[in-house]
């Protein structure tokens, strides 16, 4: 079960918000202000955030750390997309949840902490301040980017390319660069989540991991993924 409205000390609040690349843009007195009215949830990997029920669309959580995966369905079930966030993609899970779902998972990837404050408290707070705004709507428009990448993926109609191309924005979005210019996928990005997220098998997954493992693209070893240069330099136009 998460841990719902621990209690913080006043150092681990800032420490918490610290991570947050919105909270750098307040007053020092409404940072105080803020850091008084937050509450704070954690889960451990694999555990999932409990329907926000009442919370729905009167609280605005924020990652502090982590990723979490959010899988959406529709009313009938069907598998309608599977989106990954991490700290600082800016806005609400509510947001992100949309209207018209009827069922959804937020599953934590990794340890994850979040902090909730109520809507109409928040958007006080950064009412009139342009620069904040200003950082709201450019955070909104890149979560709404991602949302129509991975819509855009599950359009394609052959998994091989939904496979290839998944790999190309988590590359973007999580892989860490080593100093030959490969990347390394975070080892939460599992053959099962990549299938989630491509609309396909893990089966299919497996085969095309092996097929661009023959080409000298990828590097799979144990669960360590790392792309090579010329994976990106390959398929850099299916993005």
């Amino acid at each position: 079960m998460e841990n719902l409205g621990k209690a913080f000390s006043k150092n681990e609040i800032k420490y918490e918000l610290s991570n947050l690349n919105f909270f750098s843009l307040l007053s020092d007195k409404q940072r105080e202000k803020f850091s008084s009215c937050v509450k704070f949830k954690k889960l451990n990997k694999g555990e999932k955030l409990q329907r926000l029920g009442e919370e729905y669309g009167g609280q605005t959580h924020l990652l502090t750390s982590g990723v979490v995966s959010v899988h959406k369905y529709s009313s009938n079930g069907e598998s309608m997309s599977s989106l990954s966030l991490g700290v600082n993609d800016f806005c609400s899970f509510e947001y992100v949840i949309g209207e018209g779902i009827s069922e959804y998972d937020i599953t934590a990837l990794t340890p994850v902490s979040m902090t909730y404050v109520p809507v109409n408290f928040f958007n006080s707070l950064v009412k009139n301040n342009t620069v904040i705004l200003e950082f709201i709507v450019a955070g909104t428009r890149m979560v709404l980017k991602d949302m129509f990448d991975h819509r855009s993926i599950l359009a394609l109609s052959r998994p091989r390319e939904r496979v290839i191309t998944s790999l190309l924005y988590n590359n973007k979005k999580f892989g860490v660069k080593r100093k030959d210019g490969s990347s390394v996928l975070p080892k939460w990005l599992t053959q099962t989540k990549l299938a989630m997220m491509s609309g396909t098998t893990r089966e299919t997954v497996g085969i095309t991991f092996k097929f661009l493992q023959t080409k000298g693209l990828i590097v799979v070893n144990g669960r360590n993924l790392i792309i090579r240069n010329s994976f990106d330099e390959k398929y850099e136009a299916f993005m």
